[in-house]
């Protein structure tokens, strides 16, 4: 005869979620995306430019991007 223990499961406590919270920008002049972003949001350092865009928290063109100097059209 062979008992096994049976193992405790542990209750699952729901897990708060982050809402996707994003905002859209369209360009409208040619120009790098740090200045880009430099301009358009309001207050923000170049410093904290640079570490939205190293942890790939900005997007062009539904494609994420990490390099300061990529170019932006208008229109994208």
């Amino acid at each position: 005869m062979v008992i096994t223990k049976k193992k405790k499961e542990k209750k699952s406590k729901p897990v708060a979620r982050a809402k996707a919270k994003y905002t859209a920008y369209s360009v409208k002049e040619a120009s790098e995306l740090m200045d880009f972003l430099m301009n358009k949001i309001d207050g923000i350092s170049r410093t904290t430019a640079k570490s939205l865009l190293s942890k790939r928290m900005v997007m062009v063109d539904n494609v994420i991007r990490t390099q300061y100097n990529h170019p932006l059209k208008p229109g994208m």
